[in-house]
């Protein structure tokens, strides 16, 4: 099965829809993302929803930022 959509496959799949639990959209210096809030307050940057080319060389999925307070 093929799908051709924009929506984020988990929320498609939700296979485990706990793990949706600490998603959360947040504007970080004028960049829009979605991050994963893990145990030690620390950020986990899921997804960029930008469309400027510049944040995608300063931002990457998968990348850890520092917890909000320390920014």
């Amino acid at each position: 099965m093929i799908i051709h959509t924009i929506v984020p496959e988990y929320l498609i799949f939700q296979e485990q829809p706990e793990l949706l639990n600490n998603l959360k959209v947040l504007n970080l210096n004028g960049v829009e993302m979605e991050v994963d809030i893990r145990n030690d307050g620390s950020l986990q940057l899921i997804r960029l929803l930008s469309t400027n080319p510049q944040d995608y060389l300063k931002y990457s999925p998968g990348q850890v930022l520092p917890p909000i307070g320390s920014l």
